[in-house]
């Protein structure tokens, strides 16, 4: 079971420019960075708080990566290339690749603990009431990308 963040490298120009203005797009990338910064952090400590509670309960954390990951990855970390256009054909090839699990977008180090903990005890319950007319996984995805405002996607 994988716990992914989904981001775009942190560079101005490329990332966050819907803050431009009022940010340069300098300001509008640090933003960006620390957000991501700070939601790889969170990701951390869930994986290494159910690492803790036995091996069932392991997740491996991924970061769904659309730029140079070099600066932003982490040893523990699985880096993925983005691939596909739009929002909902890249999250569905990183579910193809990487299975059930959850990827939460790089600004949200909010949802992270309590989505990472639930997703060791609960998914298929959650699953059932986010996409409870799903006739298939690729419909449950759609109604998800629609659903989430892009902030995070479950499988």
């Amino acid at each position: 079971m994988h716990l992914t963040v989904i981001a775009k490298e942190p560079r101005p120009g490329f990332v966050k420019t819907r803050l431009c203005p009022p940010c340069s797009p300098r300001q509008a990338a640090d933003i960006a960075a620390a957000a991501l910064l700070d939601t790889l952090d969170a990701v951390d400590r869930v994986v290494e708080s159910t690492t803790r509670t036995g091996p069932g309960a392991a997740l491996e954390p991924v970061l769904l990566f659309d730029g140079e990951a070099a600066a932003w990855a982490r040893p523990e970390h699985r880096v993925v290339a983005q691939r596909g256009d739009g929002l909902a054909a890249r999250l569905g090839n990183a579910f193809d690749e990487l299975g059930p699990g959850l990827i939460v977008g790089m600004e949200a180090p909010f949802a992270v603990p309590a989505l990472g903990g639930w997703l060791v005890t609960g998914r298929d319950e959650a699953r059932e009431v986010l996409a409870p007319r799903a006739r298939t996984t690729v419909e449950a995805r759609e109604n998800l990308v629609r659903a989430s405002l892009g902030s995070m996607m479950l499988t």
